[in-house]
């Protein structure tokens, strides 16, 4: 008999207490390390209102993007002409917009909890000038100091960590639409009666993102993050009478610094389109419990974000709504990056000698991920390929297929049951696998 700790998570995800929307965001919502954060805010503005994401995704279109705004979310907020221009608005949707406008507003103009030394009033002037910083106060004890009006968080949960399943996936923001295809933090217990065997797997990545504030430069808008972080993974069955059976037992400690930077192409043209420039350095230092191996590593990789590619319509690591005609159908975002893996053994420890070697190998991961858009019914599904050529050491080149199908049992996405399919060599030491698994995820 298979026991899978899915109900235990159902019954937690469930368990957690209900929370009363407020429309005055607390600071836990809007700040980060002690300053107004343009993103969060416009997140919360949109959620708590319930203003719909096809303005987001007309926003993001060519034709109707601004460069002024970093993202298409801020342009939701600051353009007082979108409605009209967009046509989206019906019913009670303008009523909707209006109220997080006049959220945003609110929130510059409250000096007793925020810090606007500029006096900026306006959501436009805020969200278009990077160079606008705001701080978020404290009294004399530390604690933050709320707006009026503030009850409980509409989030389940506000920790400044990141859950996730790889390291890659600590680069997404927590209620962006990319989110959704990051790799999950998964816990999986199986009990064979019939041949009295107990397996559990645990693989996950705790990470603590830092700041480095916002970089100034002329035709676009930049960012810097860095992201300490430990994982693990581990896989190991035990058979009653016999020793544990170890397939993989290693745990890691890194960080990624990341920059993000949004350019406009061939601006002032009819032709111009949007990217933002995605890049990472990855420093990472594993420990492998099962061979008593250890390697230091440096991982770089380049993300374009293209929403759409110009003259396809389709989008590049960017969610696109596969029928726009319909507001809570399926969505779907290709998956590209170009990555760079350079490893060295520091300690080989029981390891055979061919898989111990130093290695430096080029490639990139491929995919596509489809999303449900209904927070009711929210299924995702994300199918990668990682292919990497040696350029030293071994293997000769490395590929690995991944596909997980996933079903939350809260409409953020944060808990659920993840059934996931993996064959091939992984990124970081080139084992083989070939594994399937259910068990509970988490992803926060």
């Amino acid at each position: 008999m298979i026991r899978c700790i899915g109900i235990v998570a159902a019954s937690l995800a469930l368990s957690a207490p209900a929370v009363a929307a407020s429309t005055n965001p607390s600071q836990a919502d809007v700040c980060s390390d002690g300053k107004l954060d343009r993103e969060k805010l416009a997140i919360f503005v949109l959620d708590t209102q319930g203003v719909t994401r096809k303005l987001e995704q007309w926003s993001e279109q060519p034709e109707h993007r601004d460069a002024r705004y970093p993202t298409a979310r801020q342009q939701v907020i600051g353009d007082e002409n979108i409605c009209t221009a967009s046509g989206l608005c019906a019913g009670a949707m303008a009523q909707k917009l209006s109220q997080a406008q006049s959220t945003v507003a609110d929130v510059l103009k409250d000096s007793t909890t925020f810090d606007n030394p500029r006096a900026i009033t306006e959501p436009a002037g805020y969200f278009t000038d990077a160079s606008v910083t705001i701080g978020c106060r404290t009294n004399s004890a530390g604690t933050p100091i709320q707006m009026v009006g503030v009850g409980v968080s509409p989030r389940k949960l506000d920790l400044p960590i990141r859950v996730r399943g790889s390291a890659d996936a600590l680069i997404f923001l927590r209620g962006s639409p990319d989110f959704k295809a990051g790799d999950k933090a998964t816990l999986s217990f199986s009990d064979d009666d019939v041949a009295a065997k107990r397996t559990t797997k645990l693989v996950g990545v705790l990470g603590y993102p830092i700041d480095l504030g916002a970089i100034p430069r002329p035709g676009q808008y930049a960012m810097a993050q860095l992201i300490p972080y430990v994982g693990i993974n581990s896989n190991t069955s035990r058979v009653t009478g016999k020793d544990a059976s170890v397939t993989t037992d290693n745990w890691r400690l890194g960080a990624i610094l990341t920059y993000r930077g949004t350019q406009t192409v061939n601006a002032g043209t009819p032709g111009y389109w949007i990217v933002t420039h995605v890049l990472s350095a990855r420093p990472e230092y594993l420990f492998n419990d099962k061979d008593h191996s250890e390697v230091a590593s440096i991982n770089l990789s380049y993300m374009p974000v293209i929403n759409p590619i110009p003259g396809l319509g389709i989008g590049l690591n960017a969610y696109r709504p596969i029928d726009r005609t319909k507001t809570n159908f399926f969505s779907y975002r290709p998956i590209f990056d170009i990555r760079f893996n350079n490893g060295t053994f520091t300690r080989r420890g029981v390891r055979a000698i061919a898989d111990a070697r130093d290695f430096s190998r080029l490639g990139t991961q491929f995919g596509l991920a489809l999303s449900h858009d209904d927070p009711n019914l929210p299924i995702d599904l994300v199918v990668t390929e990682t292919y990497l050529l040696g350029l030293a050491g071994e293997p000769a080149d490395l590929s690995q297929l991944k596909s997980t199908l996933s079903i939350a049992f809260d409409p953020d996405r944060y808990f659920g049951v993840d059934l996931s399919y993996s064959r091939g060599r992984r990124e970081d030491l080139a084992d083989r696998e070939r594994l399937w698994s259910i068990g509970f995820s988490l992803r926060y």
